[in-house]
């Protein structure tokens, strides 16, 4: 019977598809992490990259709403303005929220990150 194995070379065969499952464990690994760290370097660019923007969007309406200042000879009614216009750009988008899909937009971005292949 020893010498039926010896002639099948099971031994070695089974010694191959460990070794294989083992190398496809480790591509796997290999993967993972490889996604993890782009996931992870875009989430910090977007956060800088927003932040950057953040602060030019409150300078531009500062700016607006001193602009509005000047030419209405108040100190303060280019700051109602401004104020009322986001007001109203809110109340415009809630109202509208279900033809944004919004959520939906979001979910399928976040599922596209993780699953797909980079070239």
């Amino acid at each position: 019977m020893a010498n039926l194995f010896n002639f099948l070379n099971v031994d070695s065969f089974f010694q191959n598809i460990k070794h294989y499952f083992e190398n496809r464990v480790e591509l796997i690994k290999l993967d993972t992490q490889e996604a993890i760290t782009k996931a992870v370097s875009q989430a910090i660019f977007y956060v800088v990259f927003s932040f950057v923007f953040l602060i030019f969007f409150i300078f531009f309406n500062l700016s607006i709403a001193l602009l509005i200042n000047y030419f209405t000879e108040s100190n303060f009614w280019g700051f109602v303005a401004v104020t009322l216009f986001y007001l109203l750009v809110l109340v415009v988008l809630w109202l509208n929220k279900a033809k944004f899909e919004f959520y939906d937009k979001v979910e399928k971005a976040t599922a596209n990150l993780f699953t797909k292949k980079n070239k």
